[in-house]
């Protein structure tokens, strides 16, 4: 067993885990990591959620709705401090406790600090007699870069921790023979990689509505907040981009919005490509990262 593997049954064991990220404001960018773990089912403040859609795969509940005699198997509870402080009515406390009757579950919290102080609780949360492991962010992080590197597939995006967009530079790299390495040059260029798994999250909102885009001012607001809180870097530049990629949705990506369209804009100009980096990807060792990728290329 390597140490990914120790890691991994350690995290998803029974039980209540911590991992931490002192990151400010960019906990969401978490997901695709932790469902690369093997958690799909996620709660977090209410406010933070923007769409049913995301990037990565995974149902979200709302933590009032736990019950105790029926608790998800697994269950990944994202907050940070000020919710323990300011906002009573996203207290993990309860969530807690619910786990605690029931031992042969599994919670994980990922909190903006190892030593989160919780309501109701007297000592720092990783300090608590029940909590099992405690591990940073950076660390687990650092071990699947590590297997990622063992299948020849380099981590290339700058200034990011967020394994999905390190995920879409791969794929650039791998399909288009590009090097896109940073947020502001994926924006920009976003129309020229269709076969890019992020237009499935676009589609999924705007594409059946039937609708142009932006459909509204505050669509786009809650777009770029969106964003906001899966993009680590904070930049006036940076957030010009965003903000003219959203404004030219219609304008230059109209045939990425349409289904069909973008089926057959694929087939068309890039499905040799897909072809060939599929036949490496079939002959991955890991198969986390097999399955991951060949999701993103056949369109899943």
């Amino acid at each position: 067993m390597n140490i990914f593997d120790i890691y991994k049954a350690k995290i998803c064991s029974s039980g209540i885990k911590i991992i931490y990220d002192e990151t400010e404001y960019h906990y969401l960018r978490s997901i695709p990591l932790l469902n690369f773990l093997g958690y799909d089912l996620f709660t977090y403040p209410y406010s933070w959620s923007v769409y049913n859609s995301d990037f990565t795969s995974y149902k979200y509940i709302i933590d009032k709705e736990l019950r105790v005699k029926k608790l998800p198997e697994k269950l990944v509870c994202i907050t940070n401090q000020y919710y323990e402080k300011q906002e009573t009515q996203f207290s993990i406390n309860k969530t807690i406790k619910k786990y605690l009757l029931n031992p042969n579950c599994s919670l994980l919290l990922f909190l903006d600090k190892k030593d989160l102080e919780i309501q109701g609780k007297l000592r720092p949360l990783n300090e608590e007699h029940f909590i099992k492991y405690v591990y940073s962010y950076d660390e687990i992080y650092r071990n699947i870069r590590e297997k990622y590197e063992d299948e020849g597939l380099d981590f290339t995006f700058h200034n990011t921790k967020n394994l999905y967009f390190q995920d879409i530079s791969i794929l650039i790299q791998k399909i288009s023979n590009d090097e896109v390495v940073n947020y502001r040059d994926l924006f920009e260029n976003m129309c020229l990689y269709p076969y890019l798994p992020i237009w499935g999250f676009f589609t999924k909102i705007f594409g059946t509505k039937g609708h142009y885009i932006p459909a509204k001012k505050n669509e786009k607001k809650i777009l770029l907040s969106f964003f906001q809180k899966r993009i680590e870097l904070r930049s006036t530049r940076l957030e010009k981009s965003v903000k003219i990629f959203l404004d030219e949705l219609i304008q230059r990506y109209i045939h990425c919005l349409n289904p069909v369209l973008l089926r057959q804009n694929i087939k068309v100009n890039f499905q040799t490509q897909i072809d060939e980096f599929k036949k490496t990807v079939k002959n991955f060792k890991d198969e986390l990262i097999r399955k991951r990728f060949l999701a993103y290329l056949n369109g899943n």
